[in-house]
């Protein structure tokens, strides 16, 4: 499928709000089984699906580290673990 810089934006923001391939497919009138095949193959559409999810993902744990700074024992604890999981991973 060739997808347009319009198209790709779209789906970015839906996947930033937390809707699924499903989802998607439904609301911009897509095959849902070719957006799926799509993902597979890591194609824009993949690129644009997951930086919707990890804009997302950006945006809450701002407000967990924000938090966190402002002394809210939950969110310290949140915090530590994504920095003990960057640190395993990332070494």
């Amino acid at each position: 499928m060739i997808w347009t810089n319009e198209m790709l934006s779209e789906v970015e923001e839906w996947a930033k709000h937390g809707f699924t391939i499903t989802e998607i497919a439904l609301a911009l009138d897509l095959d849902e089984d070719q957006l799926q095949t799509e993902f597979l193959a890591q194609s824009d559409f993949f690129k644009a699906y997951k930086k919707g999810q990890l804009t997302s993902a950006l945006d809450m744990r701002k407000s967990v580290f924000d938090l966190a700074g402002k002394g809210h024992s939950d969110s310290q604890k949140r915090a530590q673990t994504y920095l003990n999981k960057q640190k395993s991973i990332d070494g």
